[in-house]
């Protein structure tokens, strides 16, 4: 049963196989080069709306600034002023969301355990698709 929606942008192919190598060299283990969004959205309700909206890409990017760990996951957090409208405008259209503030940021390893890397990517990620899709809760 589809609940929520869901809304990310992706990193472009390049970009993720650059941000992918880097961490490999880094010693970080990477799930795969083909997974690193950026989430915009991850509401606990429907909104039908956001299907409509359109969007054009220009050359949207983030600047990676700082390491953290959410739970068992390593981020890299980003400024993105992309995001961070985007973000803000779903929330606008009755998006709901569960943190108290919204962190731009691309999740670089799953079950991470170590420390937090001495050395952030010296270079932008740029993305090129928006993916809006219905998010089931009930899994």
């Amino acid at each position: 049963m589809t609940q929520g929606t869901y809304a990310s942008l992706w990193a472009e192919e390049n970009s993720a196989h650059k941000l992918y190598k880097w961490a490999k060299t880094q010693g970080l283990n990477p799930k795969s080069h083909d997974d690193f969004h950026m989430t915009l959205a991850y509401s606990r309700k429907r909104i039908k709306e956001l299907h409509k909206k359109p969007i054009q890409f220009v050359d949207i990017f983030a600047l990676p600034y700082r390491w953290r760990k959410f739970g068992s996951y390593l981020v890299l957090e980003c400024s993105c002023y992309f995001a961070v409208e985007k973000h803000q405008e779903y929330r606008d259209m009755g998006c709901t969301y569960d943190f108290p503030d919204y962190i731009p940021h691309v999740t670089v390893n799953e079950n991470y355990m170590g420390q937090l890397p001495p050395v952030l990517p010296d270079f932008d990620i740029h993305f090129d698709r928006l993916i809006i899709e219905e998010l089931d809760l009930t899994k």
